[in-house]
């Protein structure tokens, strides 16, 4: 093959610290905004982000160059220092993330879940979706780290 392409899409999910709840209504949408900004200078296009009080998720299709790990470090660190220097003084996510991966095929559910996010945790604990995603990917979990 000549090129290289690729069509990756992953849905990205991280807390604050300890689960604070600190997103609140007030800069939620400049956040999401914000956080799709960084992900295009990554290079990768920002399908949708949304959060609740105390966590984020995010769809994304990567860039061929970009591996998830980048592109979570880029995110976390620069909307870290844009909400310390915008709107609370002390602010940072967990140091983990959840990162699964799927198809173009999958990009509408998955969108529907994420807009969704508010009502869904009416229902369901965040460490509960969080073991039920894992074992949706056959991903092995510790569970002392679940929220780390």
């Amino acid at each position: 093959m000549a090129n290289s392409y690729s069509s990756l899409f992953v849905h990205i999910i991280f807390s604050t610290q300890e689960r604070r709840h600190t997103l609140s209504d007030t800069f939620r949408e400049p956040l999401h905004s914000y956080l799709a900004g960084i992900a295009k200078e990554q290079k990768c296009d920002p399908i949708l982000i949304n959060s609740v009080d105390d966590h984020l998720h995010g769809l994304f299709k990567l860039s061929r160059d970009t591996a998830v790990g980048n592109l979570v470090m880029h995110l976390k660190r620069a909307s870290s220092l844009w909400v310390v220097e915008n709107y609370i003084p002390i602010f940072s996510w967990q140091r983990g993330y959840g990162a699964f991966s799927g198809s173009q095929s999958i990009v509408p559910r998955v969108f529907n879940y994420i807009q969704k996010q508010k009502e869904h945790h009416q229902r369901i604990y965040f460490e509960d979706e969080l073991r039920k995603l894992y074992k949706c990917h056959d991903v092995q979990w510790d569970e002392k780290y679940l929220l780390d």
